[in-house]
């Protein structure tokens, strides 16, 4: 189902409009004096779904949605509507988890370079300086030279394939997580001789339950898994089928980082805790990858070509 809260934005009605790029040739004509950038921005128009992006200094988590593209920069916004409310300030550097494709590089993270209230759109708007490169994991991503999401399907043959081999990949990404759990044991076990009290809270909250919520949601993956593959009309039934605001629960840390690097901040435990996050990293790039393959499916779903599709020789 699609979460009403997503649906929510300014000036388009989101039943009528699909996750399209247009071109507005706007350049930087605002007067509250921060800097904009100066060059034409490819909008991004109709329906809008949140992504996941994080501070890369502290991982925390925050939800998106993605404004306008350019060649350097993208805006985006956090809306107030979002459970994870939080706020970026200027300087501070972000993970998109979004590969933005430019001149045939991935980008995926950058700097906040300003930031400003709007009470029209209900958030904190922000405008990001796009400066890292990263790896493209499906062949999904935002083609910023077209201002569109394009899909190549050549190897993956269907969206519903690349769908389940995403929540496979998800699936065993989590299993990696619970691996590492499995290296912590020995060193809590080793924590008991000095301190006990410490030992047997932290094996209880930080160990026992937060695995025991890893694999619940690696058995509810699975289930979706499994309801995707047995649809025979995907394109029709995904709305029904994938419930967007249920997954990205199921893809989220089971734990919020900082209280696993308040814990433990050196050692071999730290160097675990990196893996885990590393981890996680790719988690939240599924997710705003299968978000990419949903609107698209959903545009299609009701007639609106929005989203380029390159089917390869």
């Amino acid at each position: 189902m699609i979460p009403t809260g997503w649906m929510r934005e300014a000036g388009v009605n989101a039943c009528t409009g699909g996750a399209m790029a247009t071109t507005d040739e706007q350049s930087s004509s605002t007067d509250d004096g921060a800097t904009r950038r100066r060059e034409i921005r490819l909008g991004i128009k109709g329906l809008r779904l949140p992504f996941l992006g994080t501070r890369l200094e502290t991982r925390g988590i925050f939800p998106y949605v993605l404004l306008d593209i350019s060649t350097h920069g993208a805006r985006i916004i956090l809306p107030d509507w979002a459970v994870r409310r939080e706020l970026l300030h200027a300087g501070e550097h972000i993970d998109f988890h979004l590969p933005f494709m430019l001149d045939g590089v991935t980008y995926n993270q950058g700097r906040v370079a300003w930031t400003q209230r709007d009470d029209i759109q209900y958030g904190q708007v922000c405008g990001v300086d796009i400066e890292t490169r990263s790896a493209l994991y499906y062949p999904v991503f935002l083609e910023l030279k077209a201002g569109k999401v394009a899909i190549d399907l050549h190897d993956m043959q269907s969206s519903e394939r690349l769908l389940l081999r995403i929540l496979k990949d998800t699936i065993l990404l989590k299993r990696g997580i619970l691996i590492y759990f499995g290296h912590f044991k020995p060193i809590v076990q080793r924590m008991i001789r000095s301190d006990p009290e410490r030992a047997a809270m932290l094996r209880s909250y930080l160990f026992e339950d937060t695995e025991s919520r890893v694999e619940r949601n690696i058995a509810a993956l699975e289930r979706q898994r499994l309801a995707i593959e047995g649809t025979d009309d995907l394109l029709g039934e995904l709305a029904t089928v994938l419930d967007l605001d249920a997954l990205r629960v199921l893809m989220e840390p089971e734990i919020e980082p900082m209280v696993w690097i308040s814990t433990f901040s050196e050692g071999l435990m730290r160097e675990y805790l990196s893996a885990i996050m590393s981890l996680e990293a790719k988690i939240f790039y599924n997710f705003n990858t299968i978000v990419m393959i949903y609107a698209d499916a959903l545009m299609r779903s009701i007639g609106v070509d929005s989203m380029e599709t390159h089917h390869g020789s």
